[in-house]
């Protein structure tokens, strides 16, 4: 098949609408974003605040970068929070059990790609939607923390482990330079390579995908590992940060990079979006938790008020794209 026919309208747009298109809005969005948050409360603009929201957002940007790629192709994973979870407490444990380090890291990312072969049996092979069938799959992989665990936490991982989230490099912490990096190769692939570039052709037309001769299949698999491992390597990441894994980390993992694919431009349908846009989409998650800890909102009405402010999030960007502001 001739590329040409595998690029994607947004592709075939000239390089200032295209630009515009992956950087501007989601930019834009999060710039008007921040300055109502400017308006009102301009003590939440500390250094140490921003740096740490942009640090906990790089945390999971693995795992984002996953749902991003799946939400492409016109579905979602509900499982990833349960297996960063997973992948944590796994590779704890292996270290607990006498494994080296690199072994039981390997361990952990073996975790994320067995469940996201699951993810992919269940609901390409087994036509499950992608709701029910990552709901299964989120049980089976609570399970497997809360079993390995008994529901305790794993504590005493070396050191030497700390430097993957927590190191610095030229003075900036590790988990935001593969962050950073993660977002720019994954956006340069989505548009660049030609395997990357079908998944925008089968969340278009997922038939006429199939009749051109697309190994839809094999597609659906890659997107499904790369969203397992990216939840894995979130778990990591936050094991890492903490030197330790918990079986009930994530709990609004799956929601929350689903927002922020949103958010950032993504069609649930599929077929169109941008890393970057998902991206900025999660600091906006990130900020948004943050502002409503920091306002001093009674706990028991924190969800609400982030749900919200998220739903003002997304019209806004939907209010910005339809007008091109």
């Amino acid at each position: 098949m001739d590329d040409a026919n595998l690029l994607s309208e947004n592709q075939s747009l000239p390089v200032t609408s295209r630009i515009s298109g992956r950087v501007l809005w989601p930019l834009l969005t999060l710039a008007l974003y921040l300055s109502l948050i400017y308006a009102f409360q301009p003590a939440f603009f500390s250094s140490t605040n921003l740096r740490s929201m942009l640090y906990y957002t790089c945390l999971v940007v693995p795992a984002v970068m996953g749902v991003h790629l799946l939400i492409l192709l016109g579905m979602f994973d509900l499982s990833v929070g349960a297996v960063a979870a997973a992948a944590g407490v796994v590779m704890a444990k292996a270290v607990s059990v006498g494994f080296s380090l690199p072994a039981a890291v390997a361990l952990g990312l073996c975790v994320g790609l067995l469940f996201g072969f699951l993810n992919w049996l269940v609901v390409s092979k087994l036509n499950i939607s992608a709701l029910i069938g990552t709901l299964i799959t989120m049980g089976a992989a609570r399970a497997v923390s809360v079993g390995t665990t008994e529901g305790v936490t794993l504590t005493g991982l070396p050191p030497t482990f700390a430097h993957l989230a927590q190191g610095l490099t030229a003075g900036i912490r590790n988990a935001v330079l593969i962050g950073a990096a993660l977002v720019v190769m994954v956006e340069f692939l989505s548009h660049k390579h030609i395997v990357f570039r079908r998944f925008y052709q089968i969340g278009s037309n997922r038939t006429a995908a199939v009749q051109s001769g697309i190994n839809v299949s094999l597609l659906d698999f890659t997107a499904f590992a790369l969203s397992g491992m990216g939840a894995a390597f979130a778990g990591l990441f936050q094991a890492s940060r903490t030197l330790s894994a918990s079986p009930h980390e994530f709990p609004d993992l799956a929601l929350d990079c689903i927002a922020a694919c949103v958010i950032g431009g993504d069609n649930l349908s599929g077929g169109s979006g941008q890393a970057i846009g998902a991206f900025m989409g999660m600091l906006m998650v990130v900020v948004s938790r943050n502002l409503v800890i920091l306002a001093g909102i009674n706990v028991y009405w924190q969800d609400l008020a982030i749900a919200v402010v998220l739903f003002g999030a997304v019209l806004l960007n939907r209010f910005l794209r339809a007008n091109e502001i």
